[in-house]
C-alpha cells in the first residue's frame, strides 16, 4: 500500500492540472485524518488516539487505494497481516474490509470489530457492506478517515491550508 503525507502530496500537486493529476492517480484515496494522539505506555505497544483533530493541526496521511482484480479488497486494522496498518488501540486486529469488485465502486464493512465502524455517523452491520462516495467520512474505533476520488482528492490539495491555532 502506498500512502503520502498530505503536506508533501500539497507540495507537489497543487499547481497540477486535473486531468495531469487523474492521469498520475487514476484510483481512489483513503485520507487518515489528523487526530489528537496519546502516546503509547512504558511497554510501548498501541497507540491510542481521541477526536479528530482541527483541520490544519496534524498531518493527514493519503492512501491510494488501487483495486486488483486478483484480490478485490483491502483489510485495515492495527494486525500487521492488513494490508492498511494503523497502530491504533480502538481498532481491532482486523477492523473493516474495503472492497471494490470488478466492476468498480468501493464499499466499506466491518469486519465484526469491537469498537464499530461508522459511516457518516451510522452505525455499520457486521458483514454488510455499504458503498463509499467521495466524501464520505469514516470513523473506524477513535480513528477518522476520509474516502476521496482523485478529482476531490486534488480539489483538497489546491484549498489553502489552515493555519494553526
Amino acid at each position: 500500500m502506498t500512502s503520502y503525507l498530505f503536506s508533501w502530496l500539497r507540495e507537489k500537486f497543487a499547481a497540477c492540472e486535473p486531468a495531469a493529476f487523474e492521469r498520475l492517480h487514476p484510483h481512489d484515496w483513503l485520507v487518515w485524518e489528523a487526530g489528537r494522539w496519546h502516546p503509547p505506555g512504558r511497554d510501548g505497544r498501541t497507540l491510542a488516539s481521541g477526536a479528530i483533530a482541527p483541520p490544519g493541526s496534524g498531518e493527514s496521511l493519503a492512501i491510494a487505494l488501487r483495486s486488483d482484480p486478483r484480490r478485490p479488497h483491502l483489510t485495515l486494522g492495527r494486525g500487521a497481516e492488513n494490508d492498511i496498518v494503523v497502530d491504533d488501540a480502538t481498532l481491532s486486529r482486523v477492523h473493516l474490509v474495503l472492497m471494490c469488485p470488478e466492476g468498480g465502486g468501493w464499499t466499506v464493512r466491518d469486519a465484526g470489530s469491537s469498537n464499530g465502524t461508522r459511516l457518516e455517523g451510522a452505525l455499520l452491520g457486521a458483514g454488510k457492506p455499504e458503498p463509499l462516495a467521495s466524501g464520505s467520512r469514516l470513523q473506524a474505533g477513535s480513528v477518522h478517515f476520509t474516502f476521496l476520488d482523485s478529482a476531490a482528492l486534488l480539489e483538497r490539495l489546491k484549498a489553502p491550508p489552515v493555519a494553526r491555532p
